[in-house]
This record gives C-alpha cells, structure tokens and sequence, in this order.
C-alpha cells in the first residue's frame, strides 16, 4: 500500500521523475500493473475505502472486546 502522508516541508518531486526511476527498477510484468492500478476508476476506490474503514471498524471492535475480557479477567472476583 502506498503511503500518502507528506511531509509539510517536503519538495512535491517531479512524478515524471519518479514513475521513470519506478520503472526502470521493476522487474518485466509490474508494469502492466501498475497500469492496472493507475486505471482505477473513482468508484473502487470508493469501494476499497469503504471495506477499508469497515475492517477497521471490525478491528477497533475487538481490540475493545479484547480490552474489556483482560480487564474482566484482571479484577478480582
């Protein structure tokens, strides 16, 4: 997964620049996916930020499961 955060004081890089030192790097047959995924439409990304924040839900949920079963287990009878 990419990391989209950005420093405030960074430079934004010439992507010209990037996608050419990226693609002379891989190995034959990433290019073409990388292709794949600049094709993207709008809506699946949509739809991969929506099963992202619903994994995400379901973790917060059972890390707080988790939490309150050790706390349980922790305090005395």
């Amino acid at each position: 997964m990419k990391n989209l955060k950005t420093s405030s004081t960074s430079k934004t890089p010439d992507p010209g620049h990037d996608a050419q030192a990226a693609v002379s790097s891989m190995q034959p047959g990433t290019v073409s996916s990388i292709k794949q995924e600049q094709d993207t439409s709008p809506t699946e990304h949509e739809a991969y930020l929506e099963r992202l924040g619903t994994v995400k839900g379901r973790l917060k949920c059972l890390l707080e499961l988790t939490r309150s079963e050790q706390a349980r287990a922790a305090s005395p009878p």
